[in-house]
């Protein structure tokens, strides 16, 4: 189980080497929402070598992981101050693809909604969760995690107008993290992602039941049928959000 969770905490590192993140969101007429980001590793693969992962200590093989259950295990007892957060998490799963032969290793983090609320409870739930997880494993990997995507994003969907807020961290909160690195292991890791923060892009697709009216951003696209946009990122933005992630989008 612990192979799991060590992947959950690497996806950034996966994503910096891969260059290929994808994050699609699906806004459905009944309300539902429906979210998948894929993360493409393969070009990490053959950065670092079949045998880099093998092993012991390797990424997992083909398999379908459910949050919730992961923390079941992880915590083995559910502090009452999370009871709820781990309800919450439930409709979130992980698929791990991995092929050492053919150099495929895809990860992808994905769930079906009732609705917004429980979209954004289920992302704020999983964000407290990971801190919870990563004080009892002692994690070194801490600064490094998804919950970044999320921990200073707010989503909010009406049924025409989407409005997606990131805010970056403040200044003070930088140097916070920060002050970790001194220590060997976060020194390496911290460079290793300064040299290949230039490889990685991140697309963002939103998908609406009907076509968009406008967005905020000159730089969107547009599928045929006018009811998605697509945005391009650099895949530094994933481990570090920023107020380019924001986007507003209304819709017919």
């Amino acid at each position: 189980m612990k192979k799991y969770i060590l992947t959950f905490f690497l996806l950034p590192i996966v994503i910096l080497s891969s260059c290929s993140v994808y994050e699609d969101i699906y806004f459905l007429e009944d309300g539902r929402v429906k979210y998948n980001m894929t993360i493409d590793g393969g070009e990490m693969m053959a950065l670092v070598g079949e045998s880099s992962l093998k092993g012991k200590n390797g990424y997992p093989k083909d398999s379908i992981i459910n949050f919730s259950q992961i923390v079941r295990d992880t915590l083995d007892i559910i502090p009452a101050e999370i009871e709820q957060d781990v309800k919450n998490i439930e409709p979130i799963y992980m698929r791990v693809q991995n092929n050492d032969s053919l150099g495929i290793l895809k990860i992808s983090v994905y769930g079906d909604f009732d609705n917004m609320e429980s979209f954004t409870n289920a992302f704020a739930s999983m964000s407290k969760i990971e801190g919870q997880i990563k004080k009892r494993e002692n994690n070194p990997m801490s600064k490094f995690s998804i919950d970044n995507l999320f921990n200073k994003n707010t989503l909010s969907w009406d049924g025409t107008r989407l409005k997606r807020i990131v805010t970056a961290p403040e200044k003070e909160e930088i140097t916070n993290q920060n002050t970790d690195s001194e220590e060997g292991m976060d020194k390496k890791i911290d460079e290793s992602f300064d040299r290949l923060f230039s490889q990685g892009k991140m697309v963002v697709k939103y998908h609406f039941p009907k076509k968009i009216k406008s967005v905020n951003n000159k730089d969107a696209t547009f599928s045929m049928d006018g009811k998605t946009a697509i945005l391009n990122y650099p895949a530094s933005l994933f481990l570090k959000p920023d107020k380019e992630l924001s986007i507003e989008i209304v819709t017919e």
